[in-house]
């Protein structure tokens, strides 16, 4: 094709025809521009074509991530209300009074009753490996980048509040098996072999007759109520999110 128009200038070179060579030479020029224009053009859709595949796998990989997030957040959801319903319970402030107050507790129910709480928060690893990469960009949808701020956020907050939690249970409410019981006995439930009948039986009314100990109680209580409610905040916002995700993934 170049040698092509290059024998057509050189006939009307040769031809002395220097009007019809500039039009010609004009036209070629025009012909080259378009050419590449159209390139740059095959080659800015091919590289968003690209980009959207990209997006769209992250999108999905994201989804997915949540929903597996959602099945956590549910699942410790109940874990906290159950210790939190235990403690109301125990020590015997139940308004609705539909149960009524029981301190019989075994050592083996006070042991969970004490040191059960829920450390661990959903994880999210599809965010936190496209945020460390850079990709976050690829996702065009403003919306939803805004929400994994929120969403991380919201993962942040619940750590905080969970690490203050053990905390508090290293440093205060282990004082009750140091001080108001006998701790031999708890360790029966998961060590069956040892001999606890010369033990000391635990009173556990007595144990929750103290002022101190049930102000620990309730400090657990208000704190265990706590982590409750930026537990469903995250869900909240872990169900925006994958509604976001859908509804962009259907587009």
């Amino acid at each position: 094709m170049i040698k092509f128009f290059r024998k057509i200038r050189y006939e009307l070179m040769e031809k002395n025809k220097s009007g019809k060579y500039l039009k010609y030479a004009i036209g070629e020029i025009i012909l080259v521009v378009i050419g590449i224009l159209i390139a740059l053009s095959i080659n800015n859709w091919n590289e968003t074509q690209k980009q959207n595949r990209e997006e769209i796998s992250i999108l999905k990989n994201l989804h997915k991530n949540l929903k597996q997030a959602k099945l956590q957040s549910t699942s410790f959801i109940e874990i906290e209300e159950k210790l939190r319903e235990s403690l109301i319970m125990v020590l015997g402030i139940n308004a609705n009074k539909k149960q009524e107050y029981n301190v019989s507790l075994t050592d083996s129910a006070f042991k969970d009753l004490m040191w059960s709480f829920e450390s661990r928060v959903p994880v999210i690893n599809t965010y936190s490996d496209i945020k460390s990469t850079g990709k976050l960009s690829v996702i065009k949808n403003r919306e939803i980048r805004e929400s994994f701020n929120g969403l991380e956020l919201a993962i942040n907050e619940l750590n905080n509040l969970v690490s203050d939690r053990l905390k508090v249970q290293q440093i205060r409410i282990d004082e009750i098996a140091v001080n108001e019981i006998n701790f031999i006995p708890l360790l029966k439930k998961r060590q069956s072999d040892i001999d606890i009948t010369n033990e000391i039986p635990n009173n556990y009314k007595s144990v929750l007759s103290n002022p101190k100990t049930r102000n620990l109680l309730g400090i657990k209580l208000e704190l265990t109520d706590d982590v409750s409610r930026k537990r469903k905040d995250l869900s909240a916002e872990i169900d925006t999110l994958i509604s976001l995700l859908e509804a962009e993934l259907k587009k």
